[in-house]
């Protein structure tokens, strides 16, 4: 009995023993084939990375789709207030490499207009609740002396100085289609943006006016050879016949909101992965808005800033630096 289990032992080993090694040598290469795939995988992970930093290939490997733009602008316009400085700022959506949407605030300030002297002209009657029953008429007849109320219309044709100072607040939507001229050549670097705009401008000004005016009156007119003016503005000349009228005004016209479209195109080039600038020109047309001047303070209308508002054209210069994450 033992020497049958001894027999059966020998001959198991001699199978075995011959495959030992082999074994042992699949171990062993297994072993190295995970080494080296473990190898593989940390050079391509290295290799993206690479690609992630190469700013030559940024919108490729960048996938962050949302950007931040701020665009400082000079602005030339159609209307009294000819130059604007300011910017906008802008949130935007880059839905395809070839496709963004945007929406944008800006903000600017108006150049200080300023007619020249004694060109400003406006025309003041004296109607019953600014010059009537203020001016008195003094005529004496069979020696009474008589001191009534004015109830003639005087027409004083005031001339002086009128400056003003307007600022506007855009707020638009814009769409970009992004083109890569010179592809090669700027490594991908360079955009050029197509944009159409839409959107509204809140538009806002401050105003003041001084101004002169006389009246004469006929030397015919005899019952009002004499008139004293007593509303505090006008003075009466030696001969009792002309009057003179002093005024000033300021005011502020506020809030007129216009509907406006355009659109512009610039270049854009990409500094990093995620840091751009571009220079650009748009153009903007402006709608005419409805009129909220207040005319009850006085009479006539020295100023409206509708004047200046109505029918507005703009023309943006652009220097925008934008971020994307």
């Amino acid at each position: 009995m033992k020497l049958t289990r001894t027999l059966l032992a020998l001959i198991a080993a001699t199978i075995l023993l011959p495959c030992l090694p082999t074994s042992l040598e699949a171990a062993r290469q297994a072993q190295r084939l995970k080494s080296v795939t473990g190898r593989t995988d940390r050079t391509l992970d290295n290799r993206r990375a690479a690609a992630a930093r190469d700013s030559s290939n940024a919108l490729e490997n960048i996938d962050e789709k949302w950007y931040f733009e701020f665009t400082p602008a000079l602005v030339r316009t159609s209307s009294e207030f000819n130059r604007f400085r300011g910017a906008n700022a802008a949130i935007g959506w880059r839905i395809t490499q070839e496709d963004k949407l945007q929406i944008e605030l800006g903000y600017y300030i108006s150049n200080n207009f300023s007619t020249p002297e004694n060109t400003f002209a406006y025309r003041r009657e004296d109607k019953r609740d600014v010059m009537t029953e203020q001016l008195s008429s003094v005529f004496t007849f069979d020696g009474t002396r008589y001191d009534l109320p004015v109830v003639g219309r005087y027409t004083l044709d005031m001339k002086g100085t009128r400056t003003a100072k307007g600022s506007m607040i855009p707020v638009l939507v814009s769409y970009s289609s992004v083109f890569k001229p010179f592809r090669n050549f700027f490594r991908e670097k360079l955009e050029l943006r197509l944009t159409p705009v839409i959107g509204c401008v809140i538009m806002n000004n401050t105003w003041t006016v001084n101004a002169t005016g006389s009246y004469t009156e006929p030397a015919l007119n005899t019952i009002f050879a004499s008139v004293t003016p007593t509303d505090g503005l006008s003075v009466i000349s030696e001969d009792g016949r002309t009057i003179t009228r002093t005024e000033s005004f300021r005011g502020r016209d506020s809030n007129y909101i216009a509907f406006t479209m355009g659109g512009g195109f610039a270049f854009t080039y990409y500094l990093s992965d995620r840091l751009y600038a571009d220079v650009g020109y748009r153009y903007l047309w402006t709608a005419k808005a409805a009129n909220k001047t207040d005319t009850t303070t006085f009479t006539g209308t020295p100023w409206n800033g509708m004047q200046s508002w109505n029918g507005m054209n703009t023309h943006f210069y652009t220097l925008t630096l934008g971020w994307k994450f």
